[in-house]
């Protein structure tokens, strides 16, 4: 008897499974199973993995049929949830482990990882956290942006107009950015509406001058509405992506007031501890997203970035790129942890890549692009 798995891995709208341990001369057949009702399968076949079509929530298994010139066996994979509401269930806290095995910490990684990058930002993923390079790189992937042009301004100098939003070159957790659209001003962090173009702008130096935002120096992007409400400002969908892998995505809807919700890359709605008192059934995430989010991640030298897309009519555009989200110290213990392992997976499968050769060549494009006005 020989002894094959067969794994599972979300990968967002949809799951993968793979056999491990199989022969090379076997063909392989697969079944997904919701309950005991075989959902979809796969054509028999030389290859050990395959990816279902987009599925729909429950509770669900698959089965693999290894077949060889001398033998047949069927083995199973363990039971899944797919696409189900957990956001009732608070996240599971860490137990005390010795001091000598310390658990992988998503937070205290990221730290580390700012650190080293610190005097060479140039070659990490930093670059990409001024956003005006976040958009050169991702229109070189074939990507849409809101950007209106590739040039920041100082506060008294930004042309300011209906339908764009203002933000600062760089910065975090929405500080500074301002939506105007056809009728009104907003600041989003506060979500509070600003009277006139002139109290925008004293807004922006008070934000200066306070050094809540470090440099002033700020961009102007096209206002993206809702593929869901197309009267609103568009939901932003953040993924946090490792080396290719989003594993991790949190929906926002800010107006009238903001609403959260977190999946994990089995579509199931998840607590993570952070921001639990503002979640709400979100509209779900389209697999096109998570591909978009995959392919950025997989061209950028860090084990970790965060892609942020907004949910237009016209698909997914690329909002920011950013190596250290804010609130990072805010998810629960477990959440944490678990976020902590797949970077330190995500850091060796970069090492092996750059060992064998992998050029970078978007990301290297950028580096070179003429510095911002």
């Amino acid at each position: 008897m020989n002894i094959y798995k067969l794994l599972t891995k979300g990968l967002g709208s949809r799951v993968n499974a793979r056999v491990t341990g199989g022969p090379d001369d076997a063909q392989y057949s697969f079944k997904l199973h919701r309950h005991d009702e075989t959902i979809a399968a796969s054509e028999s076949g030389s290859s050990r993995s395959w990816d279902t079509p987009p599925m729909d929530s429950g509770k669900y298994h698959f089965t693999c049929t290894v077949q060889t010139s001398s033998s047949r066996e069927v083995i199973s994979s363990l039971p899944f949830d797919f696409g189900i509401n957990k956001q009732a269930l608070k996240p599971r806290a860490l137990k005390a482990r010795p001091v000598h095995q310390p658990p992988a910490s998503f937070h205290s990684l990221l730290y580390w990882e700012s650190r080293k990058a610190f005097n060479h930002r140039e070659n990490s993923a930093w670059l990409l956290d001024e956003k005006l390079n976040a958009y050169t790189f991702a229109e070189r992937l074939g990507l849409q942006t809101p950007a209106l042009e590739l040039q920041s301004f100082s506060y008294n100098q930004i042309p300011l107009e209906r339908n764009t939003v203002v933000k600062p070159l760089t910065g975090v957790m929405s500080q500074g950015v301002f939506l105007i659209t056809s009728d009104a001003i907003i600041d989003l962090v506060n979500n509070q509406k600003i009277a006139t173009f002139g109290d925008l702008r004293h807004s922006m130096k008070t934000l200066v001058e306070n050094g809540t935002i470090k440099e002033d120096r700020w961009i102007r992007e096209r206002l993206i509405l809702d593929d869901k409400n197309v009267d609103q400002p568009a939901r932003d969908i953040k993924f946090y992506t490792f080396y290719g892998q989003p594993l991790l995505a949190l929906e926002t809807a800010r107006i009238p007031k903001v609403q959260r919700c977190w999946y994990d890359n089995y579509s199931n709605l998840i607590n993570t501890g952070k921001y639990s008192t503002e979640l709400f059934v979100g509209y779900g995430i389209p697999a096109e997203f998570y591909e978009i989010a995959a392919r950025i991640s997989k061209n950028i030298p860090a084990p970790f970035v965060r892609v942020d897309l907004l949910a237009s009519p016209d698909g997914a555009v690329v909002n920011e790129i950013t190596p250290k989200p804010g609130g990072a110290h805010l998810f629960a213990a477990s959440i944490d942890k678990s976020l902590g392992n797949h970077l330190v997976s995500a850091d060796a499968r970069l090492r092996t890549d750059l060992i064998s050769g992998k050029t970078f060549d978007h990301f290297k494009s950028v580096q070179n692009r003429p510095a911002n006005i």
